[in-house]
């Protein structure tokens, strides 16, 4: 059986699909995976062209076969390959097939003599979407809520939510239930200290920083919120509609998803979309006036000249000021 799975990030979730059905039906199955990026190509076709005597089935990988420059030939060996004993998945990333008719073309007349499946995606957050709501039943809120958390890198998505389903059982989805035990435990609980500052709940935001000694990854936390929201000003001010519903938001989001990266992945939209509710909090004169002081702070306690806790409680205060 051959698998040729093409499109943008998500298309890992399919990858992983396969694999987990492939396994379920052939318990024991050997699973082999080669990188075209580490450049082991050369040893997937050697494993490929490779039938065991032991006659055993087996799963062959070949990842980001987009760094091919000759991914045409590369199909044209696969298809004339003895799979009756393999499993052969070929993972591709593109954008989308305009660029590739060729490419489709080929794979339609290797499907004639090779049983053969095509997978696209595309539309990263529709699928990562999906994926979420159909296993964990959540609604459209508290998908976007969770994937703006633990990001949108479909592996981890996918280790998240299994995690969930594990920690719930039957339960239904409960954010409060589940926020304790998410891989990203430490910096929601930075997010929601930024969060209830702005909204001026100092008393447990100080109970919190004092109790964890968090305070850089705090001071951090705020002055990354403070340039955000800066940044969103600024886009306006360049002609750019951010402000209205969400699905007009991630319209525009595409344009301006380079100014939002987060360990090196653009944002998901909703957690810029959601920054929106803290516009209304303060000026653009403050704003600008808390970006200085949190610069100032991280230098005045980078050079010993300020304690972290005393520098970061001044911060909380002149937020709330």
């Amino acid at each position: 059986m051959f698998y040729f799975i093409c499109g943008t990030e998500s298309r890992e979730l399919k990858y992983l699909e396969i694999l987990d059905d492939i396994k379920k039906k052939n318990p024991g199955i050997q699973e082999f995976a080669f990188d075209v990026a580490l450049k082991e190509d050369d040893k997937f076709f050697e494993k490929l062209n490779f039938n065991s005597i032991f006659g055993g089935k087996e799963i062959l990988v070949l990842k980001r076969a987009e760094k091919l420059g000759n991914i045409e030939e590369v199909l044209t060996l696969v298809s004339n390959v003895e799979m009756d004993s393999k499993y052969v998945i070929i993972d591709f990333h593109t954008e989308g097939s305009k660029k590739n008719d060729k490419l489709f073309t080929l794979l339609d007349e290797i499907g004639k003599k090779t049983e053969t499946k095509v997978i696209k995606t595309e539309e990263d957050e529709k699928n990562l979407s999906n994926y979420v709501k159909e296993n964990l039943k959540t609604d459209t809120k508290e998908t976007q809520r969770l994937l703006s958390l633990i990001g949108e890198n479909p592996f981890k998505v996918k280790n998240e939510v299994e995690k969930i389903k594990s920690f719930l059982g039957d339960e239904p989805y409960d954010f409060e239930k589940i926020k304790s035990m998410i891989s990203v435990q430490k910096e929601y609980f930075i997010y929601e200290c930024v969060e209830k500052t702005i909204k001026g709940e100092i008393f447990e935001v100080m109970e919190y920083l004092k109790k964890t000694k968090e305070y850089m990854g705090f001071l951090y936390s705020m002055y990354g919120e403070v340039e955000t929201l800066l940044k969103l000003l600024e886009l306006e001010d360049e002609g750019f509609r951010l402000r209205g519903d969400y699905n007009s938001f991630k319209s525009e989001y595409e344009k301006i998803k380079k100014y939002f990266y987060v360990n090196k992945r653009p944002a998901h939209p909703y957690a810029v979309f959601n920054k929106y509710k803290n516009l209304k909090k303060f000026s653009r004169k403050k704003l600008r006036r808390l970006s200085y002081k949190c610069w100032e702070i991280e230098k005045d306690i980078k050079t010993g000249r300020l304690p972290m806790d005393i520098g970061v409680e001044a911060l909380v205060m002149e937020v709330n000021r």
